[in-house]
């Protein structure tokens, strides 16, 4: 009996051991070698649509052509306020659905780790604080494979929630002027 050399970790082993005390691997000239661990999957990149995304970002922008040219031109009776509450609210509900719906398809989950949202938080977080939560959804996105809107989220907040306050403070200021033109009859 004599000593031979393992040919992966180059212990000296006994000629009649099955394997190497060291590395495990079959010494017997009949045995296969060990398979080599099968290969990594490799990411593949998914391609994500955009369609909700540019859904998402249009809604605001149909929003403030509604302000400027249908409230813009009504008259104070027709109650210009209540439609511009109804549109402002129609635009987040349905801007926080398509997030919901679009976080939804790319599987997200809440994980307290990465700080991140399911399609229910991010719907939660859209409704409660919009001006936050749009721009940041739209950032976030991109942890799945999706394109960041994020200078363009930020526009879109600043240009709507800019346009509901002029127009609600043109509202405000000609009802103070009725008001003040009753009393002064």
């Amino acid at each position: 009996m004599g000593l031979i050399a393992c040919p992966d970790c180059g212990a000296n082993v006994s000629d009649s051991a099955p394997s190497c005390i060291h590395c495990g691997r079959p010494l017997a000239s009949n045995a296969p070698p060990p398979s080599p661990p099968p290969p990594r999957r490799q990411a593949v990149p998914v391609k994500r649509s955009e369609t909700l995304a540019m859904l998402m970002l249009a809604m605001p922008w149909v929003s403030v052509l509604l302000i400027f040219f249908w409230v813009g031109n009504m008259i104070m009776l027709q109650g210009p306020g209540s439609h511009l509450q109804l549109i402002v609210v129609v635009t987040i509900a349905g801007t926080a659905i398509l997030g919901a719906a679009e976080a939804s398809q790319f599987g997200m989950e809440r994980d307290p780790k990465l700080g991140g949202y399911g399609p229910v938080g991010w719907f939660l977080l859209m409704i409660i604080i919009w001006a936050v939560a749009y721009p940041a959804y739209l950032f976030h996105r991109r942890k799945y494979g999706a394109r960041s809107y994020l200078f363009l989220a930020i526009v879109t907040v600043v240009v709507f929630a800019g346009s509901a306050w002029l127009m609600q403070s043109s509202i405000d200021s000609t009802m103070a002027e009725i008001k003040h033109n009753l009393d002064s009859l």
